[in-house]
């Protein structure tokens, strides 16, 4: 009789069938998975960024006004986004000194047209004594008396001329106004005492008038605030020119200079846009300053020392940009931007930003072989 064959268990059986093709469709998949890693470490890029901090300027540029003396800032007469014309009284600031140099003013004129007076008199006494002296009726004494009485009051009166040149100097230091208006003003002082108004001309010379056409971004001080000689109060832009898009004056840390060139991609991110919702503003490098910035060149060119001081924080060397940002006239504010529409509202000049610059772009292998970086470059 013959054995029996012994039967393979069923449970053994279906394991094999079930376990062997798992381990190739494992290690398919690792080496499919690790081919593209590694073609995308030999193709793909990373980007480096340079990071930093830029404000929107109007193309006309901008400019400051300043007080020429120091005082109190009574009255600020504008606001900012406001349009102003030029010679427009912007503010209106007092100076304690300016009435009384008014009045000072007043009495040297008083004194000197008295002087005056005297030197006629004077004068017309030498005549008659000259003519007193031909006829032998005085001594010559009293002829060189008359001369020397009438020399000493031309002397007082080229003095008091002096002194009152020196109070239109001093009032001219201690005014606000331009030079035109204080001319004018000074051509009053200087006209017959009776028909000035002494208030009339304090209060011009306390007036602040604007230098030019402008729209103001910024007021820089407080009514009731005590400012200095040459202290800024507001921060206005020129008209814009025609058919010419704002700029946006940046810093970047003076490192990436040597990777910088003009027309390099730049992500303007504004300071009142949230950049997840609306994505950022697409420009590219339009200039590119050759030495890092300093604060009085930066100072010359924005004007605003606060955005000075945004602009060069972290305290790093600093290298200047200008960017010119893409335009796209189906957006609001006229810009293209990351996200398609951006923001439904305009982007005012003096908004400041951060700003994204892409650098260099490597090769991921390029982290694990530098030597991979330097064959690149």
């Amino acid at each position: 009789m013959k054995p029996e064959n012994p039967q393979p268990h069923p449970k053994a059986s279906s394991m094999l069938t079930i376990e062997q093709p798992k381990h190739w469709l494992i290690l398919i998949t690792t080496l499919v998975l690790l081919g593209l890693l590694i073609i995308w470490s030999i193709l793909g890029r990373i980007p480096t960024e340079a990071r930093g901090r830029s404000v929107s300027i109007s193309s006309g540029g901008v400019f400051l006004v300043q007080s020429p003396s120091k005082g109190a800032v009574t009255e600020i007469l504008v606001q900012e986004g406001e349009s102003v014309q030029k010679d427009m009284t912007v503010a209106k600031i007092t100076n304690p000194k300016l009435g009384s140099v008014i009045t000072a003013i007043n009495a040297t004129k008083f004194k000197i047209e008295q002087l005056q007076t005297e030197e006629v008199l004077l004068n017309h006494a030498l005549i008659i004594n000259e003519s007193l002296f031909q006829k032998g009726l005085i001594a010559k004494m009293n002829i060189d008396k008359s001369k020397s009485t009438l020399m000493q009051k031309q002397i007082q009166i080229e003095e008091a001329k002096s002194a009152l040149e020196n109070l239109f100097t001093d009032l001219e230091l201690n005014s606000f106004t331009n030079d035109e208006t204080f001319l004018e003003q000074r051509a009053i002082l200087e006209s017959v005492s009776e028909s000035i108004d002494f208030t009339e001309v304090e209060e011009a010379l306390a007036t602040v008038l604007s230098p030019s056409d402008g729209t103001v971004l910024e007021v820089l001080v407080n009514e009731g605030e005590i400012i200095n000689a040459k202290q800024s109060i507001l921060w206005m832009e020129y008209p814009p020119e025609p058919d010419a898009p704002e700029l946006f004056f940046g810093t970047l840390p003076a490192e990436s200079m040597g990777h910088l060139r003009v027309g390099l991609k730049v992500m303007i991110e504004p300071a009142s846009v949230n950049p997840r919702e609306y994505g950022a503003i697409i420009g590219k490098i339009e200039e590119i300053y050759p030495y890092p910035v300093s604060k009085e060149e930066l100072q010359q060119s924005i004007g605003n020392t606060q955005i000075v001081a945004y602009l060069l924080a972290e305290g790093e060397a600093k290298t200047q940009i200008t960017i010119s940002p893409n335009l796209d006239p189906e957006t609001v504010s006229g810009y293209q931007w990351t996200s398609g529409e951006g923001p439904p509202f305009e982007i005012s000049s003096g908004t400041i930003c951060n700003i994204r610059v892409t650098i260099d772009e490597q090769p991921p292998i390029s982290y694990l072989i530098p030597l991979w970086r330097i064959k690149a470059k």
